[in-house]
């Protein structure tokens, strides 16, 4: 499990693609290694969008909260846990996820 630091950096996975179809809110994450895929929605999708390039947690957290409209706070409860769950699925790149 991700240690919560905000100043930990994550960067998505190369094997990890995003693709979206905004206007039938339609998104997506392929492991293009594994072939798995993942329906994302647009919140989630936008939180994975800021790791394209390696991005420090807090970073990524205040663009989160200015783009929904809502505090910080608000945007670490939301956003955390689901981090969690994409790290421990190996979406980034970085500490258990390098061989």
């Amino acid at each position: 499990m991700l240690v919560i630091d905000k100043e930990f950096a994550l960067q998505l996975n190369d094997a990890i693609v995003l693709h979206a179809i905004p206007e039938l809110d339609k998104f997506w994450a392929f492991n293009v290694e594994s072939g798995d895929q993942y329906t994302l929605n647009d919140s989630a999708f936008y939180l994975l969008a800021q790791f394209r390039n390696l991005t420090k947690l807090s970073t990524a957290l205040v663009e989160f909260a200015d783009h929904f409209g809502i505090d910080v706070e608000t945007a670490e409860e939301d956003c955390l846990p689901v981090l969690n769950d994409y790290y421990d699925q190996k979406f980034f790149k970085g500490g258990e996820n390098e061989k």
